[in-house]
């Protein structure tokens, strides 16, 4: 068996990036996965890879159309899980957004947008597990933030701010899992600057060129994480082998926040 076999994981904003890359992950080490995100194109697209992942312990993938901010899509969600399998044993959730820009030139739109997402989402989402994953034994929600909670840089204000909203949320949620019983374990992965597909897609090929240099200027490790890195750290996550963890922050990024 694979260190995951048997789990049943919801990954929510799973459609693209680092949350894809988990998805794929986490279902060829055994686990069953509900993927969820907005476009629903690119979740049967993600739903036709898993299915040709081959290995003898291979597990399932299925997928749900979801928008976070909205508590009825999330009680959707969870409840196909529970209709699909019975149970889930872990909620990571991974839906955010973001947008680059001085502070002079943020609007109130970009901070409401953002808040929206990066924040309300979470906390409608976790709202709506606790009671669940108690009822399955006990289980882990994982909050996918950014170094940009712990380090902010310039023209990343209002996205600095609402990740750091959610880290301060996620130890506040794994303090009060932890007192009950069945406990709710809860915790935070930090990514740094990590590459993938979607920075050519909001960037274009030049501001990705330049992005990528950045990275590599500012990594201590003299290299550029990959949506596989993450991946990784949310299977290891998932895993046995971290069911001692409650309430941290699990920083993956390259040593960025040692500058």
């Amino acid at each position: 068996m694979t260190r995951l076999t048997g789990k049943i994981v919801i990954i929510a904003g799973a459609t693209s990036g680092m949350a894809r890359a988990a998805a794929l992950r986490l279902c060829a080490e055994g686990a069953r996965v509900m993927a969820t995100g907005r476009r629903e194109a690119l979740g049967a697209a993600l739903v036709a890879e898993a299915a040709a992942l081959t290995g003898e312990f291979a597990g399932e993938l299925a997928f749900e159309p979801h928008d976070v901010t909205a508590e009825s899509s999330w009680a959707q969600v969870l409840n196909a899980a529970l209709t699909r399998w019975g149970r889930f044993d872990a909620l990571i959730i991974n839906a955010g957004m973001s947008a680059r820009a001085p502070i002079a030139e943020l609007t109130e739109q970009n901070l409401r947008d953002m808040v929206a997402v990066n924040v309300e989402g979470p906390f409608l989402g976790m709202r709506q597990a606790f009671p669940l994953l108690r009822k399955s034994g006990g289980g882990l929600i994982v909050n996918v933030g950014s170094v940009a909670a712990m380090r902010p840089a310039a023209d990343s204000t209002a996205y600095a701010a609402t990740k750091a909203a959610l880290t301060h949320m996620t130890m506040a949620a794994a303090a009060e899992g932890a007192a009950l019983d069945p406990p709710v374990r809860v915790n935070m992965l930090q990514p740094g600057f990590i590459w993938s597909d979607s920075v050519v897609e909001k960037l274009g090929d030049a501001g990705a060129a330049k992005f990528r240099e950045l990275i590599l200027a500012r990594s201590a490790v003299k290299r550029v994480g990959t949506v596989d890195d993450i991946a990784a750290a949310l299977a290891f996550l998932v895993s046995d082998g971290a069911r001692h963890l409650n309430g941290v922050e699990f920083v993956v990024d390259g040593g960025l926040s040692l500058a």
